[in-house]
């Protein structure tokens, strides 16, 4: 999609969830993505009428956490049934080996069997390799989420 991003009626993107312990992907999926999908389709369908032409979507999400991986598997099949013959392409973080939240195994079980349906694409990046090439490579001791986001 191409877009102007410095326009200055640019709307904000919509932010969905909120911080907190629960982490569960069904639960997200079936109550936060109805509630938060209208909002998303109307700020993509903005700015696909802004675009000179669309080739596909990208829904950057992650795999452990429940709005990421719940709400992020609810949009990606909406986005599926509003653009049928768009190329949809899932970016997701998978989580670090040791645990985030402890249902992330399963919220990733979930995601990926839901993605597997409806993206004609997933690009994973994986934590655990973020953080090896901050502390091996880049000689941070302790990355933070801005130095993980970097590399």
């Amino acid at each position: 999609m191409t877009t102007t991003r410095d326009s200055p009626d640019k709307k904000e993107a919509p932010t969905i969830g909120r911080l907190d312990t629960q982490n569960r992907c069904c639960i997200r999926m079936t109550f936060q993505g109805p509630s938060a999908h209208e909002a998303v389709l109307e700020s993509v369908r903005h700015e696909v009428e802004e675009a000179d032409g669309l080739h596909g979507l990208v829904v950057l999400h992650s795999l452990a956490g429940g709005t990421g991986s719940g709400v992020g598997s609810y949009l990606t099949e909406q986005l599926r049934d509003q653009y049928p013959t768009t190329l949809l392409v899932n970016q997701v973080v998978w989580p670090y080996t040791a645990g985030e939240v402890i249902l992330q195994n399963y919220n990733l079980v979930l995601t990926l069997a839901s993605l597997q349906q409806e993206s004609d694409c997933i690009v994973v990046s994986q934590n655990d390799l973020a953080h090896d090439a901050c502390v091996n490579s880049l000689k941070i001791d302790r990355p933070t989420f801005h130095d993980l986001n970097g590399v």
